[in-house]
């Protein structure tokens, strides 16, 4: 919050100078965490507003843009880009900031097209076999990171709509990993340790890294995709994407 008040000074030679001044506060959430008013604990923030080009820009102002394979652009909240077959996806060029360690939030908003209960869908990851992901694995949204070389994960494991757009989020902030959707708290895990990351690789958004698989099928995302931002630090509800907004 922000304190501003006037200050008045007669000099000595009678004039009356006025002066405005302020301080700023930070708010702090329940988990002591400062809800920061520059928003730097943001990564990367690709909102899909481009609506042409093959470049997805992310506007947080960091760098992270994207090189988008046979963009198919369409309408989504504001802009959007849809994915169908595996035929469009977008790659992350590698950056050390894109691999937090103790904290991490993850956002997208999105809709699908389908709910598959055979291979994944995913949404955004940077390695199968380390780092995050959030998916859509086995007709089951959810999120995975990499602890201790295992994965954990939180979910959310009942029917969603093909006609509705939705706000997922993952959080994890060092000692619980959860799930939302649409800022409703779904699942939740206890667990505890730096994220581990096994390769320097992009990230892929729409497409998981191996792109294909025998047993599973497939693994690629159909749909339209809104919005997606990576943060450092885990998030609170109030302070996630809007799909209004």
């Amino acid at each position: 919050m922000i304190f501003r008040w006037r200050s008045i000074l007669i000099t000595w030679s009678g004039f009356v100078m006025i002066s405005m001044q302020s301080l700023s506060i930070l708010s702090c959430t329940q988990n002591n965490n400062p809800i920061e008013s520059d928003y730097s604990y943001i990564i990367a923030h690709w909102d899909f507003n481009d609506k042409t080009g093959e470049v997805l820009t992310d506007v947080s102002g960091n760098g992270h843009d994207g090189i988008i394979h046979a963009p198919v652009w369409g309408n989504g909240v504001r802009g959007a880009l849809r994915f169908s077959d595996g035929l469009t996806w977008v790659t992350i060029p590698y950056s050390e900031s894109l691999q937090p360690k103790e904290e991490l939030t993850i956002e997208s908003i999105l809709k699908f097209d389908r709910q598959t209960f055979m291979g994944g869908e995913p949404i955004i990851t940077n390695n199968f076999n380390g780092g995050f992901g959030l998916w859509s694995w086995m007709g089951i949204l959810n999120i995975w990171i990499n602890i201790d070389g295992a994965f954990q994960t939180a979910f959310y494991d009942h029917e969603y709509s093909t006609s509705q757009w939705y706000h997922l989020a993952a959080t994890y902030d060092g000692i619980r990993l959860r799930f939302y959707l649409n800022n409703e708290l779904t699942n939740e895990l206890a667990v505890e340790g730096p994220i581990e990351y096994s390769v320097h690789n992009a990230i892929q958004i729409g497409r998981e890294a191996s792109h294909s698989d025998a047993v599973y099928g497939n693994k690629f995302f159909d749909g339209l995709i809104d919005e997606i931002r990576i943060s450092n630090r885990s998030l609170e509800p109030e302070e996630f994407l809007q799909i209004d907004s």
